[in-house]
């Protein structure tokens, strides 16, 4: 059995770079082989990424972007 957890931030205000998300570990997640996987989706007029790790390199982040059928025909270039 596994649980997903999606959390949306929507406010004017949000955008740039957000301090990571933190798992703290507590007696919350029991069980053989327990563990928590946290990956980023960025969303773009409808359309979501795959999940991105939260160590992706520019060149990962960029690929990534650019497979979004609502960024075509731009292209997203990462630095």
């Amino acid at each position: 059995m596994e649980y997903i957890y999606s959390i949306v931030f929507t406010h004017e205000n949000v955008g740039g770079d957000l301090p990571p998300l933190v798992y703290l570990q507590n007696d919350s997640i029991k069980g053989k082989n327990s563990f928590v996987d946290i990956k980023e989706t960025l969303r773009f007029n409808d359309k979501t990424t795959r999940p991105i790790n939260y160590d992706a390199s520019a060149e990962d982040m960029e690929n990534t972007l650019n497979l979004l059928i609502s960024i075509a025909p731009l292209t997203v270039i990462v630095s």
